[in-house]
């Protein structure tokens, strides 16, 4: 008992001193996102973030990282200073049991893809194949805003056809303009479901006025 005590205040000691380079973004209102895929040296130090999305999808971590990342969570998060967790089944296990729901402080919640040894508090319905690729677009680098909405141009094109369908307009072929893909632009990246409802919960308590900015 004495080694284990003496190993989580070790643990808690390293937690609170942490001087990584976590990969971190803004994303508005106050809302920080950290990319931690190494537990404990990808949290952040706690001065760096105040409200924010710590993302721990396929994260590994070892018991040590669990304790770190329990005693980083009892010190950051508050009812109005909200950690909002994305997770997943393939995050390592010992950080999965820390981020069980009667082991998390106010303020902290779990967010993601749920699955066999992982419920999260906000259920995000996502398919496994998605969301590694999103994982594999953060890791090349792609800034996590990208992925949050769809491409607007898309978006008004396809209404102002689905109105003239509507109006029961036939489109009108135009030789100069051959009705085939546009290969010269990349294509649009996918949205991050479980970032975008992480998002989303963070602007709703900012307007229930639930946390400081």
């Amino acid at each position: 008992m004495t080694r284990l005590l003496l190993r989580i205040l070790f643990t808690v000691a390293i937690a609170g001193s942490l001087t990584g380079a976590p990969v971190t973004h803004d994303l508005g209102q106050g809302l920080t996102y950290v990319r931690a895929t190494t537990l404990p040296v990808d949290l952040p130090a706690s001065q760096q973030v105040r409200a924010c999305v710590l993302d721990l999808r396929n994260a590994a971590g070892d018991e040590t990282a669990a304790l770190a990342l329990s005693a980083w969570l009892k010190f950051h998060a508050a009812e109005r200073r909200p950690v909002i967790i994305l997770a997943n089944g393939d995050t390592a296990a010992p950080l999965r049991v820390t981020l069980a729901a009667d082991r998390l402080p106010a303020g902290a919640l779990t967010l993601g893809r749920p699955s066999a040894g992982f419920t999260p508090d906000i259920a995000v319905a996502v398919e496994p194949a998605a969301e590694a690729r999103i994982l594999a677009l953060l890791a090349a680098g792609t800034a996590p805003a990208d992925l949050l909405q769809e491409n607007a141009g898309k978006v008004r094109y396809d209404e102002a056809q689905m109105v003239r369908e509507l109006a029961g307009e036939t489109p009108s072929a135009d030789p100069a303009k051959p009705d085939v893909p546009d290969t010269t632009k990349p294509a649009s990246p996918p949205i991050d479901r479980t970032l975008q409802r992480a998002v989303q919960v963070h602007r709703g308590l900012a307007a229930l006025k639930r946390f400081r900015g």
